[in-house]
């Protein structure tokens, strides 16, 4: 089941080499105007459901649909909605996660430290935050911020600068009024920090987006993928960003923002991998012969997915039938430093993944198919494997009302349980030629668990 335009790279091209599609009918924003049909209309044959609406949150995982002999391409975040508990991951969440995540590193902060991953969010409506913003400029001189002016409709966020005499009246407001942490302030104010040396190319901005698979909770699977560069049309204009911190912008309205503004991304040159190693190549930045982007650009991007992954992981529901594609952006600082800019899913299931790359785009996601299709395969064919010996053995009843009475059925659902997790049989392994790379399985232990990537003093 998909509610893909037929005309998308998913529904027009990847899916009709992997099977059929049963429902034809349904696509763009149907399911979500139908949330309140019957289980009953998905048939039992289905296998794979590859949707932008979140199923989950008005039908169970596990009975009305991805059991377990199917898959759907959503993981939940646990404990959120009223219904089930779960709701969709999004870039605020996964922000959380990672602040939660930071705290671990508090005697390590050369393995992970928030404020070199992540722009700093700070929501002047929450005491703590509030209170750690004023100390932050107290303490550090020289630090530029972005006041958030409004959210749009999609999400985005627009900002503007702030300048010493924005900052003293918030200083004024705040601290001597007392109201850090007060919610029906008359004013709501949500700062962030403004990464204020970005890599330019040619005087560009850019972000780098990569692929991050989950392709298993049960036990946590999951696998990167190169991406691309969106490097912007326009140059940028450093000038405007002087004129608004001296309070003398020329223009009525500039609009700021870490890193790319989606308007700017759909319209942006698509710069693979190589092009970029050969442009920091041409300028002096790398030293030719040292493999750069394999030694220390991919490797870079590996670990920092990583950090993602097992900040979000905690929120896991355990489940072999669920998984999730996530699209990472990132920008780069002049120090080569990577900045952890937003996640989405939705948009790469929906029609909207070609944008100047799809050819690519395309072996990508037949790449990620390879890999959760291989491992439900596998799972059902454990299991009935594992039914079939049970019934040749004669440890299986049947009963009354098409109930059946296992022997030692306490030891039966430990072995049951233990067949249902997800690891690849060798058939069903990805092939050589698939594009990603395995960054973590839950199927080993400690260093292992991390395909030899992290550092080991890392691990905690």
């Amino acid at each position: 089941m998909s509610d893909a335009s037929m005309n998308s790279l998913l529904r027009g091209v990847v899916l009709p080499m992997v099977g059929e599609d049963l429902y034809p009918g349904v696509g763009p924003h149907m399911l979500i105007k139908r949330r309140n049909v019957s289980s009953s209309e998905v048939k039992p044959e289905t296998s794979l459901f590859l949707t932008a609406d979140n199923m989950f949150e008005y039908q169970e995982i596990g009975k009305q649909f991805s059991c377990l002999t199917q898959i759907s391409n959503h993981i939940p975040e646990i404990g959120k909605s009223k219904a089930q508990g779960f709701t969709p991951y999004s870039k605020s969440s996964i922000i959380s996660y990672l602040n939660k995540y930071s705290k671990k590193f508090t005697n390590k902060v050369e393995c992970f430290a928030i404020d070199r991953f992540v722009p700093t969010t700070w929501d002047l409506s929450d005491k703590k935050q509030c209170e750690s913003f004023f100390n932050k400029t107290a303490e550090e001189d020289g630090l530029t911020f972005l006041k958030r002016k409004a959210v749009k409709s999609n999400g985005e966020e627009k900002f503007e600068l702030m300048n010493d005499l924005e900052m003293t009246r918030l200083r004024t407001l705040y601290e001597e009024k007392k109201v850090c942490g007060v919610k029906n302030s008359t004013e709501k104010h949500v700062i962030q920090r403004y990464v204020e040396n970005p890599m330019l190319l040619n005087g560009r901005k850019f972000n780098i987006r990569v692929y991050m698979l989950v392709a298993s909770t049960n036990p946590v699977i999951a696998y990167y993928h190169d991406g691309y560069l969106n490097v912007a049309q326009d140059k940028f204009r450093e000038d405007n960003i002087i004129d608004a911190l001296n309070g003398e912008a020329k223009e009525k309205e500039v609009v700021y923002h870490n890193g790319l503004k989606k308007k700017e991304v759909g319209k942006a040159e698509k710069w693979t991998f190589e092009k970029f190693e050969d442009h920091l190549l041409q300028k002096e930045k790398i030293i030719p012969g040292e493999d750069w982007i394999n030694k220390s650009f991919r490797q870079d991007l590996k670990v920092a997915t990583i950090h993602v992954l097992r900040a979000i992981s905690s929120g896991f529901p355990k489940s072999s039938s669920i998984y999730e594609l996530f699209a990472l952006d990132f920008m780069m600082d002049e120090d080569f430093n990577l900045w952890f800019l937003d996640a989405e899913h939705g948009d790469l299931f929906t029609g909207k993944t070609d944008n100047g790359n799809g050819e690519a785009t395309m072996k990508m996601l037949e790449d990620h198919l390879e890999i959760v299709i291989g491992l439900m395969r596998s799972r059902v064919r454990r299991v009935v494997n594992y039914v079939n010996r049970l019934i040749r053995d004669e440890k299986v009843e049947a009963k009354s009302r098409g109930r059946i009475k296992f022997d030692n059925e306490e030891q039966r659902l430990l072995e049951f349980q233990e067949m249902s997790k997800n690891y690849f049989e060798l058939d069903y392994e990805p092939k050589r030629s698939n594009g990603f790379t395995k960054i973590m399985d839950g199927n080993h232990y400690s260093f292992q668990r991390f395909n030899l990537i992290m550092e080991r003093e890392c691990l905690i």
